[in-house]
């Protein structure tokens, strides 16, 4: 007796091409060659979770590239690399400087508005609320605090949601302090507390659409997202995002992400991280 063929997620040119627009009109990544791999690894996946055939999801994917399962596939094929902690210099300054200015800045103004976007599986927002909770707890005590945390794929913010992550994903990053105090082992789970989870506003927003409305925030952190855009989409971005911080708000981005030069954007450059800041030709909202 024979065995069922294996599925194969093997991919041509033509059909990585295929992919690669339709994750681009749904999320404005732009798949590159050395990712190959992990679009084959992620496409098997949800091939194997669907029941689904390579040849069935690429004839949805060009005759209804703007249905929902090619916007599920879309989301799934982006890269949610993250970890606890991303980038610990950045943090430092976050924790020495930046969050003591901006509580101390919003006083009689409260509160004060911290979003991450393109939150991924939730390791920036909850090491940001980590650092809150454990260097401001007054201000999160007195409701001076809003965490808001966006993200284009709806599987990301569930897991979110959730606050479970694998032992792989704790031993990134996390310091062992941090992991004691606000993490529970449940057995191949370790949660976060659900003051933390609570604590964290869950939206879903696709930076490249129209944004709905949102508060004007002190605190962006906008990293590790705009290198995988074309240019075009990064300006937009930026604008929108100069439009919605408040006049003396900060945003961050990923340590090897350089913004364009006519950005409205000036420098505020610290010890160890340069941060930015919305020139006064940025229109407010």
């Amino acid at each position: 007796m024979g065995t069922a063929p294996r599925p194969s997620a093997a991919l041509g040119a033509e059909q990585l091409d295929l992919l690669a627009v339709m994750v681009a009109e749904h999320t404005g990544v732009q798949l590159s060659v050395g990712e190959v791999g992990m679009v084959e690894a992620r496409l098997l996946e949800f091939m194997r979770e669907r029941g689904l055939s390579l040849e069935q999801v690429l004839v949805e994917a060009a005759c209804n590239r703007r249905g929902a399962l090619a916007r599920e596939l879309a989301e799934r094929l982006t890269n949610a690399e993250t970890s606890f902690f991303r980038d610990p210099l950045l943090f430092d300054e976050l924790r020495t400087w930046v969050l003591p200015e901006l509580l101390d800045a919003a006083r009689g103004r409260e509160p004060v508005v911290f979003w991450c976007a393109a939150c991924s599986t939730g390791q920036e927002p909850y090491s940001l609320a980590m650092l809150l909770a454990t260097w401001f707890p007054e201000a999160l005590a007195a409701g001076r605090v809003r965490l808001i945390a966006t993200d284009v794929s709806r599987r990301n913010l569930e897991r979110v949601r959730a606050g479970c992550y694998t032992r792989g994903e704790i031993n990134r990053g996390l310091p062992a302090a941090m992991l004691v105090r606000w993490f529970e082992d449940e057995g191949g789970c370790w949660r976060i507390h659900p003051r933390l989870r609570e604590l964290v506003e869950l939206r879903h927003l696709s930076l490249i659409d129209p944004w709905p409305a949102l508060p004007s925030v002190d605190l962006l952190l906008l990293r590790n997202v705009l290198l995988y855009w074309p240019m075009d989409r990064r300006e937009l971005a930026l604008a929108r995002a100069a439009r919605q911080l408040a006049p003396d708000g900060l945003m961050a981005v990923g340590g090897a992400e350089i913004l364009p030069i006519k950005s409205a954007f000036e420098a505020v450059q610290r010890k160890r991280w340069r941060f930015y800041r919305p020139t006064s030709t940025a229109t407010p909202l």
